[in-house]
């Protein structure tokens, strides 16, 4: 079965929901950090993977820091995004933060090779 559109938005929020059901309060407030046992306990719970809940977990992370860089924004007195299109452009010109990847001190690199 192939899912398009709606259908797979509604299968994402129904599985995020179900991982939200399956944690504790002090899970959801970041309260406590979340464990390998514990994210395995509400795989179960959830009856998903780890993965998706490590993939809510980022989503949660990187929301988390939409709401900052827009909370700065605003206390800046800086234009709002009327749009899609609006944010997307702040975000080119901006780079924030919260949507850049680190780089991990420790990965070696390959010396490029030309050709």
């Amino acid at each position: 079965m192939l899912l398009w559109g709606d259908d797979v938005e509604f299968k994402v929020l129904e599985s995020q929901n179900k991982i939200c059901s399956a944690m504790a309060d002090d899970e959801k407030n970041e309260e406590k950090k979340l464990s390998k046992q514990d994210k395995q306990e509400i795989a179960e719970v959830a009856q998903l993977e780890i993965n998706d809940i490590n993939d809510v977990m980022e989503k949660h992370k990187q929301m988390k820091g939409f709401h900052k860089f827009l909370k700065q924004k605003r206390s800046r007195n800086e234009p709002m995004p009327e749009s899609r299109e609006d944010l997307m452009m702040m975000y080119r010109i901006e780079r924030p933060a919260f949507l850049m990847a680190k780089r991990n001190p420790f990965r070696r690199y390959a010396p490029k090779v030309s050709a």
